[in-house]
């Protein structure tokens, strides 16, 4: 396989570039999710804000916006069929009246376990025949591209399993 021409300079084809492949991927994953997900009652969009909820509950829209690298227009959105759905619920910041800070509902928490193997075996199928050190490559390359493709304002970023936060 050679290198993508535009990373050279040289025009664009699509069977060589990274940003048709990273989407076409992207779809792949979320359709393998979603068809995991049927019998939960959970979308592929949902599983970020749960997940990240499971690890910390009571976050704002913006910390999820920030954590979940989603526009605030559609994290409202999210957040509003969610609490519709009865995953997560919304209280008052005690600290600042204006903002609501969002929970996982019982339900949603009793789903996190199942949402974590399920996403786990997709990332399995996908990554099979793969070996262990070209996986890690890979992983380390799409850190670095979405590094290089994320807002400037990173210092809100939280930090990746083994990198330091941006100061």
């Amino acid at each position: 396989m050679s290198v993508a021409p535009e990373a050279l300079g040289q025009g664009y084809d699509r069977e060589q570039s990274a940003g048709y492949l990273v989407t076409l991927a992207s779809r792949l994953f979320a359709a393998v999710l979603r068809d995991r997900l049927a019998d939960l009652d959970v979308t592929p969009a949902q599983v970020p804000i749960i997940l990240w909820l499971a690890d910390r509950d009571g976050l704002t829209q913006k910390d999820l916006c920030e954590r979940a690298h989603i526009e605030q227009p559609s994290a409202a959105e999210l957040l509003g069929r969610m609490e519709q759905k009865g995953l997560v619920s919304r209280t008052r910041d005690p600290n600042d009246g204006r903002r609501f800070l969002y929970h996982l509902t019982d339900e949603a928490r009793a789903r996190v376990d199942v949402l974590k193997a399920d996403a786990a075996s997709g990332n399995r199928a996908a990554l099979a025949g793969i070996p262990e050190a070209e996986v890690e490559t890979f992983l380390s390359v799409l850190h670095r591209v979405i590094d290089n493709l994320a807002p400037e304002d990173r210092a809100t970023a939280p930090a990746r399993p083994g990198r330091q936060a941006a100061a």
